[in-house]
């Protein structure tokens, strides 16, 4: 049986949901989350859905039993209590018998990287290597949706405005890391390997800024700013100061070239060549 932890997301819905397209039985998958209530849409399509908190490592190990493999999506916690998180998840499925972890993780410099979410990534798969199960990583680049989110704002201003100069970005939709992970999941070959999920092309600010004016039917160029710029433009959306930090830093990462790197992983593993920016953000508008 699958587990994936947390499913009450976007990318945990979304890998159960490509599970189910892919052919995998409804009622060999399961899923956690803290509110349960939240999963009742798997329940309505035959899987199976469990309360499950990481801070309660006791109740993970009794619906982590029967469970071959674990699919481990981070929390939005703070990076101390990811590390927390991610440590008891991995003890008790060692303790329930557990045979194989996939962890999404990210793309990044490692130890030098500029991003400040970072170190969280570099703990969980380490220690996800060393659990003593087996274990595929999966490392992503910079979901494309939340351009789709920006939009109506990036019109608005009638421009893209990033603290960023020279960085690329291999930018990748949520749907097409979904669909990866659960092929992933459902590949026997995989144990011990570090896979990129990317979109189908590293791009510049400039180039991501043509691919938002096809999906907006108007143009919007790239402007670079500066970090104050930038943080002037958060706290106006109504940001606190840890996320404007956090997502500064995430810029200085894109300018580092840690999410530049763009692979045919994806496509290898589904089949399908992963959506561009403007196909993501046209597709996630039609949607809504």
């Amino acid at each position: 049986m699958i587990f994936i932890m947390a499913a009450g997301g976007g990318a945990g819905r979304g890998t159960v949901e490509s599970l189910l397209r892919q052919g995998v039985p409804a009622q060999e998958i399961a899923g956690g989350a803290r509110n349960p209530s939240k999963l009742d849409w798997m329940v309505a399509a035959g899987a199976h859905a469990h309360m499950a908190d990481y801070e309660d490592p006791a109740s993970m190990v009794e619906v982590f039993r029967d469970i071959d493999t674990l699919v481990l999506i981070p929390t939005m916690s703070a990076p101390e209590a990811r590390c927390m998180e991610h440590r008891n998840a991995l003890l008790a499925a060692k303790s329930a018998g557990v045979r194989r972890v996939v962890f999404l993780s990210i793309q990044s410099g490692g130890n030098e990287s500029r991003f400040l979410m970072t170190p969280f990534f570099v703990f969980a798969e380490d220690a996800t290597q060393r659990s003593g199960m087996k274990w595929t990583i999966a490392r992503m680049s910079l979901y494309a949706d939340p351009l789709a989110d920006w939009l109506p704002d990036l019109v608005r201003m009638g421009r893209l405005p990033y603290p960023v100069r020279n960085g690329r970005v291999a930018y990748v939709s949520k749907a097409d890391v979904s669909n990866a992970l659960a092929a992933t999941v459902r590949r026997s070959d995989l144990d011990g390997e570090i896979l990129e999920f990317t979109g189908p092309a590293s791009l510049s600010m400039t180039e991501v800024a043509a691919e938002i004016s096809i999906a907006a039917g108007v143009t919007i160029p790239f402007a670079s700013i500066t970090d104050k710029e930038y943080g002037d433009i958060c706290r106006a959306e109504g940001c606190n100061e840890g996320m404007i930090t956090g997502m500064t830093s995430l810029y200085h990462a894109v300018e580092a070239q840690e999410f530049a790197r763009a692979t045919s992983d994806v496509e290898q593993l589904t089949g399908t060549k992963p959506e561009s920016v403007s196909e993501a953000i046209l597709r996630l508008r039609r949607d809504r």
